[in-house]
């Protein structure tokens, strides 16, 4: 996702694509102060009503993508599509473009699998990552595969219950260092201009951002800090 610009391409990579959009830095290691809920119900509480949810990304008041998730269930399978455009300008000029498309695979309450492509024009990274009987095996961008624990997940934000256990950055493929600070009851906007109320997540480590999830479960809002200190905002469609 995309930064303020001290040389545009890699203020914005770094600060942008690496820390709003799925993911934050890489880190190994991960604690949270998290009671473990029953793995079904964390593993399928996030999913919404219609298949799908969707966001207008917002930085500085400007308009500068879209970030949208579509469930398709078969039987006990999951397959969670994910699909994000940006483009950060300085004035009228383009400066960064970033696409990425995730699919992640779940089996009744276990995660499968994923496959990440993200195309911008300082980048390209493919990332797979698979159950194996040892451990979640990733095959990072540009990295040395490994073998992640068993319960390692991808940080793609629509599971809030994903925070209990390690996480993966689905992007490049490395695993992230996150502590969920607090929990609490909140209200956010939505692209239309309504309020809702909503479960705040603040965490902090490799990113510092707040997620949000409506009293239903979905994902509700994304608020992210970047490198240059500026704000990404997520608004539900």
């Amino acid at each position: 996702m995309g930064g303020d610009v001290a040389g545009p391409a890699e203020g914005a990579h770094a600060g942008l694509a690496r820390r709003a959009f799925l993911t934050g830095a890489a880190a190994t290691g991960l604690a949270l102060p998290l009671l473990r809920p029953g793995l079904a119900r964390a593993a399928l509480s996030g999913i919404p009503a219609d298949g799908k949810v969707a966001f207008k990304v917002m930085r500085k008041g400007a308009h500068i993508g879209e970030h949208s998730l579509r469930f398709d269930m078969d039987g006990d399978g999951l397959t969670v599509q994910t699909d994000v455009r940006i483009t950060v300008h300085v004035g009228p000029v383009p400066v960064y473009h970033h696409t990425q498309r995730c699919i992640e695979r779940w089996k009744g309450d276990r995660f499968v699998s994923l496959e990440s492509t993200t195309n911008s024009n300082v980048s390209h990274d493919t990332t797979t990552a698979r159950r194996t009987a040892d451990g979640v095996r990733i095959e990072p961008s540009g990295g040395a595969p490994f073998t992640a624990p068993a319960d390692a997940l991808p940080l793609t934000h629509w599971n809030r219950f994903a925070y209990q256990g390690p996480l993966f950055d689905p992007q490049g493929g490395k695993m992230l260092k996150e502590s969920l600070v607090t929990r609490a009851e909140d209200m956010i906007q939505t692209a239309d201009g309504s309020s809702i109320k909503v479960t705040r997540w603040s965490v902090t480590g490799d990113g510092v951002m707040d997620d949000y999830y409506d009293p239903s479960g979905v994902w509700a809002g994304l608020h992210v800090k970047v490198r240059d200190g500026s704000r990404v905002e997520y608004l539900r469609l």
